[in-house]
């Protein structure tokens, strides 16, 4: 019973275990599900992501190759001089060109400014994932510890359990040989009790048989009820194992349905559900071997009564015997040394007493030390109970652990929300910002060129208007002072053209390095080379032009002194045109003065630019700095995913111990089974070995009738004889003979009726102590030794039967 109850709650048990095994499973399916998803994602940001870089590496090398084409080209204009007309149309060119790149630029500073806004979300939501799959396998490593030490509970459990079956099972093997001890013992008693009893000793036996088989029937009824409970506890065990194999079935049909991946642990589980339908199977044989024991113990009824019926057949024939021995008595005067030998028998008897005496005694103190045991187990038991409490309450605490755990992780969650809504408010007010300040710069750039341009034509108007003048009055004679005067003021003249020129194409490259200083805040530090280059590309203009403007100021000294020789003549026309000229410079100071107070206050608005640029070069870094911390992030999902693998591979390592545990168990299982088969084996050869008994007491009784009915003719035969010789004159002789050997049977009987009371008390203390050591198979093994004795007594019977008959006609021929 105590080994049904272990199976049952190691079923249980690895029950429990399958159960927390398919949880298991399904939510690192589900963990994989989303780690699946998750890498998806982010392979289809980074893929995003490569795509924006690509896109924006080709926008901005088109853009460099356009600032190259246009600095060749002004290059090109400066060394060709082109004229008025076309160096308007240039002017004209570099304006649409530049609104087109600044359009452009627009465009990709928002675009750069739509990614790294981007990339944070990603970023945060890497986070996010990070926080989750922690939370995951936290929960991940606090089941696998749990699982761990139930299973380390479980195998010292199991070591605790088999120590208590070997106990057990040594404990039931040393009763077993105790009692098969005992019972030989007792069968060498009752042999030497038959070979000193007489004819009533044979009647005793057959009561103290008939008695022992009436306690036998009560335990064989005992036996039945107890096989009935165990059959009803058998079949609820069957219900709850089918229900749960329902269970099973369900639970892997579903899972079957959902984890089609993973067609190889599919086949290992249903492995697992073969076993158990293995289990279905063993039961119902053990519910067809149930009911071939009550067939067999319905036949043992029977046996049973056949074996009563026999005994009171036997019964009669005691009585028979009884009126033999009575009719036989006169002729037992001879056995004095058969009495002699009787003694000799007592003392060997009263040894082997003394020698049963002390094996109960060993006995006695072999049950002591049993109980011992049984209370140390006990105390075992206690200690494992208070483990698996102590267990339970490290459950309660791991998983209160958890929930607070997750009430942080959920609270970080909720920060990083936050934290995401601010960052998306102040990138809406960076966009914001820099839409309006390239506004202002677009308007002031666009004022500053348009009277630049303004002032250029009114001062080449005015240099067209004196050369007109200069070239019609050639009659008009010039003084050389004069002369003089009129080159030195458009010299003068000249050179605030070219400083004006040189002011507005500064102020075109200083536009263009603000462009490039856009550039460069959106892109990453390969554009510092770019602006490198567009620096050397500035000194080199500013070289060219300085060599052009020596080169105009040359050719236009010539052409003066070409005039000057021509207009020798014209003294009055040019002193009125110095007079014009003086107002005329006079009015371009003024202009030149205005136009340095308005170069002045855009030198101021870039400085202020300027430090907007700083301002976003400094939040360039900042987005760097958490770039690199997206990175740190995406390394740590990978260590996260290479922790996942390997919890993935520790847990299959589990599930294949689980496995072989639960295969050592179905072949424990299988053992025990075939030990049931061997004992349910052995009780049936024991069945037969009755049975044949039984048919072979039935022709030893049959035997002993007809020599009863030969007895009985000899007897009637010797009654005839014995009247015949009370008639002879010996006859007073042989009545004093017999009447002497009447008077010594009667002594040896009382004799023998001691004896016959001693041997009688101490079978029953050795019966009462066989009877509480016995196991089932002791009771068989003590009805066969019952049968056995039984036989024997009939045999001695006959043996008396026959010797008495022989004395008596052996007296007769004497007499």
């Amino acid at each position: 019973a105590r080994e049904v109850a272990n199976r049952q709650v190691l079923l249980g048990e690895l029950s429990g275990l399958q159960r927390e095994m398919i949880e298991l499973r399904r939510e690192k399916k589900e963990m994989e599900e989303e780690m699946n998803s998750i890498e998806m994602q982010t392979s289809k940001l980074e893929a995003e992501y490569q795509e924006c870089t690509d896109l924006l590496k080709k926008e901005n090398g088109e853009l460099r190759e356009q600032l190259d084409e246009m600095e060749n080209r002004l290059n090109e204009g400066a060394r060709e001089a082109p004229t008025h007309e076309a160096w308007e149309e240039e002017m004209a060119e570099m304006q649409r060109e530049m609104g087109q790149l600044r359009e452009r630029i627009e465009g990709r500073v928002d675009r750069e400014r739509m990614q790294a806004a981007e990339a944070a979300m990603h970023g945060l939501i890497g986070q996010l994932f990070e926080c989750e799959n922690e939370e995951r396998r936290t929960t991940i490593d606090a089941l696998i510890e749990i699982n761990g030490r139930e299973a380390a509970n479980r195998q010292v459990l199991e070591e605790e359990m088999n120590e208590l079956r070997g106990t057990m099972e040594g404990w039931m093997e040393r009763e077993r040989m105790q009692s098969a001890e005992a019972t030989m013992h007792g069968l060498i008693g009752q042999v030497l009790e038959l070979e000193n009893e007489e004819r009533r000793t044979t009647i005793d036996a057959l009561l103290e048989t008939n008695a022992a088989l009436s306690e036998e029937q009560v335990a064989l009824r005992h036996q039945i009820a107890r096989l009935q409970d165990l059959t009803a506890s058998l079949t609820e065990t069957n219900k709850n194992s089918r229900e749960q194999a329902t269970i099973k079935i369900a639970v892997l049909q579903s899972m079957c349905d959902q984890l089609k991946e993973e067609k190889e642990k599919i086949r290992k589980e249903i492995v697992g559900h073969r076993t158990n339908e293995e289990l279905e199977k063993r039961l119902r044989e053990t519910e067809r071997l149930l009911q071939e024991t009550r067939a067999e113990l319905s036949s043992g009824r029977d046996v049973w009564r056949s074996i009563e019926r026999e005994n009171t057949k036997l019964r009669l024939t005691g009585t028979y015997a009884e009126n033999a021995t009575k009719q036989a008595i006169d002729d037992c005067r001879e056995h004095k040394k058969k009495c002699e030998q009787l003694e000799k028998e007592k003392e060997e008897l009263n040894g082997n007493l003394a020698r049963q005496k002390q094996y109960s005694d060993y006995l006695e103190r072999e049950k002591k030390d049993h109980c011992i045991e049984d209370e140390i187990l006990r105390k075992k038991l206690e200690g494992t109970r208070a483990r698996i409490e102590i267990l339970e309450d490290e459950k309660t605490k791991r998983i209160a652990q958890m929930t607070i755990i997750e009430n942080s992780l959920l609270e970080q969650l909720d920060e990083a929300w936050t934290k995401m809504e601010m960052i998306e408010k102040e990138n809406e007010e960076m966009k914001a910002t820099t839409i309006r300040d390239e506004n202002c710069l677009r308007e002031a750039l666009n004022e500053a060129l348009n009277e630049a341009l303004m002032k250029i034509e009114m001062l080449e108007k005015e240099q067209r208007q004196m050369m007109a003048a200069t070239a019609n009055e050639d009659t008009v004679e010039v003084s050389n002072e004069d002369q003089q005067k009129l080159k030195i003021k458009l010299e003068r003249a000249q050179k605030d053209l070219l400083d004006t020129r040189q002011e507005l194409y500064d102020q075109l490259m200083h536009q263009r390095e603000m462009l490039d200083l856009n550039g460069q805040l959106i892109d990453s530090v390969n554009d510092l080379r770019t602006e490198q280059r567009d620096e050397v590309a500035v000194e080199r203009h500013s070289k060219e032009n300085e060599d052009l403007s020596q080169s105009n100021s040359t050719t236009q000294s010539v052409e003066m002194q070409d005039d000057c020789d021509s207009a020798r003549g014209r003294i009055a026309a040019i002193k009125r045109l110095g007079a014009e000229m003086k107002t005329i410079m006079l009015a371009a100071k003024t202009r030149n003065h205005d136009a340095l107070s308005e170069i002045l206050t855009l030198k101021n608005g870039y400085d202020i630019k300027e430090k907007e640029i700083e301002e976003l070069r400094r939040r360039l870094s900042d987005l760097a700095t958490e770039l690199f911390s997206v990175k740190e992030i995406e390394s740590t999902l990978t260590r996260t995913n290479e922790q996942l693998r390997e919890s993935r591979s520790a847990l299959l390592a589990q599930s294949d111990v689980l496995r072989v545990e639960l295969e050592r168990t179905t072949s424990k299982i299988e053992h025990l089974e075939k030990e049931s088969r061997e004992r349910k084996e052995k009780i049936n050869k024991l069945i037969v070995t009755h049975k044949n008994d039984c048919e072979t007491a039935k022709e030893e009784n049959n035997l002993l009738k007809t020599r009863l009915a030969e007895m009985e003719s000899e007897l009637s035969s010797a009654k005839e004889n014995r009247d015949n010789l009370k008639n002879s004159s010996e006859l007073a002789l042989q009545i004093s003979r017999c009447e002497e050997m009447e008077k010594e049977n009667s002594e040896l009987n009382e004799r023998i009726q001691g004896i016959m009371m001693e041997i009688q008390n101490a079978s029953s203390s050795k019966s009462a102590v066989s009877s509480s050591s016995c196991d089932e198979n002791d009771k068989k093994l003590k009805i066969i030794s019952i049968r056995q004795r039984r036989h024997w007594n009939l045999r001695k019977i006959t043996r008396t039967c026959y010797g008495l008959h022989r004395e008596f006609w052996k007296r007769l021929l004497r007499s």
